[in-house]
């Protein structure tokens, strides 16, 4: 049971890869009233999905691309860091 609110995903790019779209509910789960994207079709709650392999980097590094305007090492790091558990490089 996911404890987040699910979206429909309804005009949404990223549905297929986000985890509040491909979830399988609970049968008393809370859904957004209204697909909550900016207009330039950006979500700022798009989680990835968790259940795809680790191992694709070029689909991870696609989705983080779709998943931001911000396009830095650190942020890409920091985005690795909180949706995929890969810890900080301590050797830098």
């Amino acid at each position: 049971m996911p404890d987040i609110t699910m979206c429909n995903g309804v005009g949404c790019s990223m549905a297929d890869t986000c985890y509040r779209h491909t979830a399988t509910p609970n049968t008393n789960q809370s859904y957004f009233h209204v697909e909550p994207l900016s207009n330039d079709g950006s979500c700022d709650f798009y989680q990835p999905d968790r259940v795809e392999s680790k191992n694709n980097w070029w689909e991870i590094f696609g989705k983080w691309i779709r998943s931001t305007s911000n396009h830095t090492a650190g942020d890409l790091i920091s985005w690795l860091e909180n949706n995929y558990n890969i810890p900080e490089d301590k050797e830098k």
